[in-house]
């Protein structure tokens, strides 16, 4: 998401290719009040992220806010991407991510990336490109972004306030951010090395109140772990000395 934004404010950017992160309309962007700009995310998100204006219909709802990008919220977008662009002639459309679009919403999408209006730039984000539409992924350039080197992720964490971020950052396969989220969630190193070993006993206190989609995906990832270690490959995403034992596996009788 934040390698989209800076791509759109780039786009966008009254001096540089890249955000120089000075002019109008870079401070603009960053204050979500760019006329060229739009960012269309789930509800769920743009609650987190408290994005929300007075009398916003998310305050006055009850109901659970949706996770997935709804065919009303493209169409929205593309009603405002068919109005004429500002001073630089560019717009920039960012949908984040990609994967939460439901099909309605895909498919009210195709056409505008298949024809976008003059000036239209559109940047779609997806932690997994092979879960949409084959019709979608016909119409865009792929880009891959590589994670970062753990020397530099964990350097990165420590700048964020985490010197311990060896364990969160390999339960996060990887990826630094998505370390930094598990520690604010109270997934941390202590609770990572400590969760294997409780768990193989039937203890899954530490886990308590973490919310349910987290709970699911530790508990994969330790089985995983646990299936590789038992036959003799490394793990992934927690560390060796923090498995149990496996047990022998039974042999095969020919």
């Amino acid at each position: 998401f934040e390698v989209a934004q800076a791509l759109s404010q780039g786009w966008l950017c009254e001096r540089d290719p890249q955000p120089c992160g000075r002019c109008t309309s870079c401070r603009q962007v960053r204050q979500r009040t760019h006329p060229d700009h739009k960012v269309v995310v789930p509800e769920a998100l743009r609650l987190a992220q408290g994005w929300l204006v007075e009398d916003d219909p998310l305050l006055r709802s009850g109901a659970k806010p949706s996770r997935e990008l709804k065919v009303d919220q493209i169409r929205e977008a593309i009603d405002w991407s068919q109005r004429s662009a500002g001073q630089r002639g560019v717009r920039a459309l960012v949908l984040h991510p990609g994967d939460a679009l439901n099909a309605a919403a895909a498919n009210a999408l195709l056409k505008t990336l298949e024809e976008p209006p003059g000036g239209l730039r559109i940047v779609l984000t997806s932690h997994d490109p092979e879960r949409l539409l084959p019709t979608l992924r016909s119409r865009v350039q792929r880009v891959r972004i590589a994670l970062p080197g753990a020397e530099s992720a964990l350097a990165w964490l420590r700048e964020q306030g985490v010197e311990e971020g060896g364990a969160p950052l390999a339960a996060a396969g990887g990826r630094p951010m998505g370390a930094l989220a598990l520690v604010g969630e109270g997934i941390d190193a202590k609770l990572l090395a400590a969760l294997p070993e409780l768990v193989a006993r039937g203890d899954a206190s530490l886990l308590t109140g973490k919310p349910v989609p987290r709970v699911v995906d530790l508990l994969l990832k330790l089985a995983h772990d646990a299936m590789a270690q038992a036959v003799g490959a490394l793990p992934r995403f927690y560390a060796a000395s923090t498995l149990p034992v496996p047990a022998p596996l039974p042999r095969l009788q020919a």
